[in-house]
């Protein structure tokens, strides 16, 4: 699963980022400060959840204010469950 967010997405200032999925229903949602900014369905959830998260610069040169991720935080009861905030 993979979702391009853009600057004009987020706007300017700090966010709250949260991805959250159901294995039950196979949901996956990302929001920004509430907001829903995309939603996708897994076809086949991991029997111990997810395993990594990759964060990747949309910059096509050089990055020199790059991006930074103040916090992440995962809460709920994995694999069935979960929300990683950041």
């Amino acid at each position: 699963m993979s979702w391009k967010i853009t600057k004009e997405m987020l706007g300017a200032g700090w966010h709250t980022l949260r991805g959250t999925w159901d294995g039950g229903t196979g949901r996956a949602e990302l929001t920004c400060d509430g907001r829903t900014l995309a939603t996708a369905t897994i076809r086949s959830l991991p029997p111990f959840g997810l395993s990594y998260l990759h964060l990747q610069t949309l910059a096509e040169g050089l990055d020199a204010k790059g991006t930074y991720f103040r916090s992440f935080r995962a809460v709920g009861t994995p694999p069935r469950e979960a929300a990683l905030c950041f």
